[in-house]
C-alpha cells in the first residue's frame, strides 16, 4: 500500500510539474512582441511603401491600421500609430509616436514629414520648420514639404520665406 501512494504521489508531482512547465512556456509565448518577426516586419515595410503611395486617405488609414496592428514596435507600427492619432487632432501624442518612430529610423521623410504636420497642428511653428526643413534635405523634390513649411513660415509671420517656399513648390 506504501509503494502505491508514493509512486501515485510520484505521478502526481509529475503530472503537476509537466502541466505547470505546458502552462508557463504557454503563457511566455502568447506574450511574446512578433513586431519584428521577419513575415511582420517585412510586411509593415511593405504595407508603409504602398500607404505612402496613395492619396486616398481612407485607404492610408486602413493600411496605416494593419501597420499598427501587425508591428505595433517597428519604426512602421509606431509611425502608423502617430498618423492614426493625427487623424483625430491628438498632435502632442502623434507626435510621441512619430519621435519614438524617428529613433529607431531616422531615414524616412514621411516621418519628419508627419511630425511636422503634428507641430503644425500644435501651434510649433518653428518646429514645424525644422521638420519640413529636414525632409527637404533628405528629398529635395518633396513638393509638399515646401508648402507646409511655407504655411509654417506664414503661421509664424516670416513672409518672405513662406513665399519663397510657395514659390518652390509650383516651380
Amino acid at each position: 500500500m506504501v509503494n502505491f501512494i508514493s509512486y501515485n504521489l510520484f505521478l502526481n508531482r509529475k503530472n503537476f510539474l509537466f502541466f505547470l512547465l505546458l502552462l508557463l512556456s504557454l503563457l511566455f509565448v502568447s506574450c511574446k512582441d512578433t513586431s519584428y518577426e521577419p513575415q511582420n516586419y517585412s510586411r509593415a515595410k511593405e504595407l508603409f511603401e504602398k500607404s505612402v503611395l496613395t492619396n486616398d486617405i481612407g485607404e492610408k488609414k486602413t493600411i496605416r491600421e494593419e501597420i499598427a496592428d501587425i508591428s505595433p514596435n517597428s519604426e512602421y507600427g509606431l509611425f502608423s500609430q502617430g498618423f492614426l492619432l493625427l487623424l483625430i487632432e491628438d498632435y502632442p501624442e502623434a507626435r510621441r509616436f512619430f519621435l519614438k518612430a524617428i529613433e529607431k529610423n531616422s531615414n524616412i521623410p514621411e516621418f519628419y514629414f508627419s511630425k511636422g504636420l503634428a507641430n503644425i497642428g500644435d501651434k510649433e511653428y518653428e518646429l514645424a520648420v525644422r521638420d519640413f526643413t529636414k525632409v527637404i534635405n533628405m528629398r529635395n523634390d518633396y513638393w509638399e514639404a515646401y508648402v507646409n513649411r511655407a504655411i509654417a513660415y506664414r503661421k509664424a509671420k516670416k513672409y518672405e520665406e513662406a513665399m519663397a517656399d510657395f514659390n518652390t513648390a509650383i516651380e
